[in-house]
Parts: C-alpha cells; structure tokens; sequence
C-alpha cells in the first residue's frame, strides 16, 4: 500500500514521465507520484503533498512558498545549496534518486512509510546454535540460507561474537549493517523496515554486515530486540529470519524470541556436552520445551543435503 503522496514540479517531460515513473513502480515503493509540467501550479494542488520534488531551476517561482521540511530539490548543476537546502543530483541514475527520495521521507516525515509488510504472511525467526564454530559450519549454514531463499524471502543475521562469515561470500564495500540497525532501534526509530532495506546487502538471500563490536549486541535489551524484531515483521516482506550465534550463547530473551532452534555439530563427545547444557539453558530460561524447539543435525548431514 502506497501512502506517501510525492508532487514533482519538472520542465522537461520526457525526464519527468520516466522518473515518475520509476519513482511510482519500485516494488517496494510508498509512493504516489503526481507529475506537474506546466507552471506555475496552484498552491493547493501542491500544498498537502507529503513530499515535493523540484527541478532547480523551478526554486524561483515556488521555493518561498513552500516549507523546507518537505522539499526535495533535483539538483540540475550538482554544486549544492546554501541554508543545508536538502537536494539530490539530477542527472544520475532514476534507483539513486530514489534511494535519495526514499532515505530524505524517512529521515524527515513524520508518517510511518507503508512497505511490504504483509498481515498473516508466514514468519519464522529460527537461532542457530554451533556448539564448536568453524569455516565449514559456517559455509554449511551459508549454503543452508541460499537453499532456503529460493521460494521465500530470508534475512540472515549473524550475532557471532567474532564474526567472518562475509569472508565467505563475494566481497562488499557496504559499512552499514547490524551496528546501524542496533543505533535506530534504540532511538526507537519509525520506519525501521524501511531503513533496513538501505542497509541489507541482497544476493541469493538478504544479510547485514557484521556488529563493530559484540558489546553493541550484548547492550541491547529485551523490549529493545522485540521492537527490532517485531517492525521488520510488520514492515518488510522476510518471511524467515535467520539468526546465527555461532557458538555463544543467546540472550534470554532471543531464546524466547526464535520460534525453532537448529543446533548444528559433528557428533564429539564435548559437542554432546555442550548440547545438553544447551538444551538445559533453553528449558530453564524460557517456558519453552527444547525437546519441541530444537532440531540436531550433523554437519556432514546439512553438507550432503547442499550438494547440488
């Protein structure tokens, strides 16, 4: 559902019909897009906009009318504005200045933007728990989350205390990941689902880079992982999240949280110790059955089952 109205006061129609466009057709889009060529335009077709978009060298005929607070500037010459005017290069690429768009409405609206939250879709929030950790169980998971993705929409998050799973995967120069989303859920930010589809690197399934430090994790409380978990159910398509803690063990209220444990070693002696200490964990700390909630398999077992 769309919820968000954009009026955009262009001069040149062919740029202005493709960008609305683009703008009005993204999948995940809030955006109703309402597309001015001829000018000037009445005060009160554009005044209730949520957002108004404007090719620079318009400012003279609007700008002293309208609030800074919701004005976009499409920057036709690229040199900036004074009075930190907020504006976006014009002459780039539509999916960066929608991007742009997206990042200022969040950012400066007050509304909660609409995006693909579904009511009643599937939702699964499943931990990881690898009593020893290791490269080939983290390529085993990896390879577990690409298999899962194929027909439903996952986001992986590792909690590992020294995390380097990316290595595994291609290389990416993304900085932002769970430090970030850790800083908006404390400012109990609106529009988080919007903010962690900024955020997320997507290829085979959706994941975010890495904590800085595990102490941000370890700083987060229980009504604080709730609201997290519960805006990216409301406020994004994820019907499975992935959460990956390697060999440490989860904070109560995550073991409250995910609704099926996989616990994933290769059958040692100490492997089976630390499972049932595990197991005992889960039973003391929550109401939950740990017989009913986790699912032990072997390593070389999640292996066979990736081989193509």
């Amino acid at each position: 559902m769309k919820n968000m109205t954009v009026v955009m006061l262009e001069n040149r129609e062919i740029y202005g019909e493709r960008l609305a466009a683009f703008i009005s057709r993204q999948e995940d889009s809030p955006f109703n897009v309402q597309l001015y060529l001829e000018h000037p335009v009445p005060e009160e077709q554009w005044k209730k906009a949520d957002v108004v978009l404007m090719t620079s060298s318009l400012s003279e005929i609007y700008e002293k009318d309208m609030c800074g607070h919701r004005l976009l500037i499409l920057d036709e010459e690229g040199k900036g504005f004074e009075n930190d005017k907020a504006a976006v290069y014009k002459y780039q690429s539509a999916a960066v200045i929608y991007t742009e768009l997206l990042e200022f409405c969040v950012d400066k609206s007050g509304k909660r933007l609409l995006g693909n939250g579904r009511p009643g879709k599937e939702w699964m929030i499943m931990g990881i728990y690898t009593p020893v950790s290791g490269e080939k169980k983290t390529a085993a998971v990896l390879s577990m989350c690409r298999k899962m993705a194929v027909d439903r929409r996952l986001l992986y998050l590792n909690l590992e205390q020294v995390p380097v799973f990316q290595e595994l995967l291609e290389e990416n120069d993304r900085q932002e990941g769970i430090s970030d989303l850790i800083y908006y859920v404390k400012q109990r930010s609106r529009n988080l689902g919007m903010r962690l589809g900024r955020m997320v690197i997507r290829g085979e399934f959706d994941y975010l880079m890495p904590a800085a430090t595990s102490a941000e994790i370890e700083e987060m409380n229980a009504e604080e992982w709730r609201f997290c978990l519960d805006s990216i159910r409301a406020e994004t398509d994820y019907e499975k999240i992935i959460v990956d803690f390697g060999s440490s063990v989860p904070p109560v209220v995550l073991l409250e949280l995910c609704t099926r444990w996989l616990v994933i070693g290769e059958g040692t002696p100490w492997e089976q110790r630390l499972i049932r200490q595990f197991r005992k964990i889960l039973n003391r700390m929550t109401d939950k059955d740990a017989a009913a909630m986790i699912d032990e398999i072997r390593l070389e077992e999640l292996m066979w089952e990736e081989r193509p």
